[in-house]
């Protein structure tokens, strides 16, 4: 997921795995 890795891996956590979505910090 994210810009440079259009996967849709669920990156903040948040359940859903999106193409954009930037990852948590912590």
């Amino acid at each position: 997921s994210g810009l440079f890795n259009p996967l849709q891996t669920d990156d903040n956590g948040n359940g859903v795995g999106d193409d954009c979505e930037t990852p948590r910090l912590n």
